[in-house]
């Protein structure tokens, strides 16, 4: 019986690490940070011209809370040459939860050039402000599978 009384404490604690472990969890999920470098990017075999005039692939959104200065790159490399991507990019502060999105358009040209356009987009979820970041790829290496996408570098953090 001695051990009676201690037995309802050892359950209180353990309920209270499980409660505060879900709420870690969720709000990890609920928003994840950007890092240092933090990836948004998929594979994709691309044909050479585009097949599909208006045809599009997109990344699946993804929300980050962002607090700071970040060089954010918008980028598509062909995988045979991993060293020579085209890439576009800007620097930009950004502070508050943002939805992240990223599609490649497939343009054919009547009069002008075929390309695939690259837009990679941030939405702030409180105020509905959009910043954009677009690029152009003109096929330089031909058909093949391409990683495309853009990454957010964290340059300096607001505290």
């Amino acid at each position: 019986m001695a051990h009676g009384g201690a037995m309802p404490n050892v359950i209180r604690s353990s309920v209270a690490i499980a409660t505060a472990l879900a709420a870690a969890i969720a709000l990890a999920m609920s928003a994840a940070p950007a890092s240092a470098t933090t990836y948004h990017r998929q594979v994709n075999f691309l044909d050479w011209p585009p097949e599909l005039a208006g045809g599009s692939v997109c990344i699946n959104r993804r929300t980050l809370q962002l607090n700071g200065t970040y060089t954010w790159r918008a980028y598509v490399k062909h995988l045979k040459h991993p060293a020579r991507p085209t890439v576009n990019s800007r620097t930009i502060a950004l502070h508050g939860r943002y939805t992240w999105y990223d599609c490649l358009y497939a343009q054919r040209g009547v009069d002008g050039p075929h390309r695939y356009f690259h837009q990679s987009a941030l939405f702030n979820d409180r105020t509905g402000g959009r910043a954009n970041l677009t690029q152009n790829y003109y096929g330089r290496f031909g058909r093949g599978d391409y990683e495309w996408g853009s990454t957010l570098d964290n340059v300096r953090s607001r505290r």
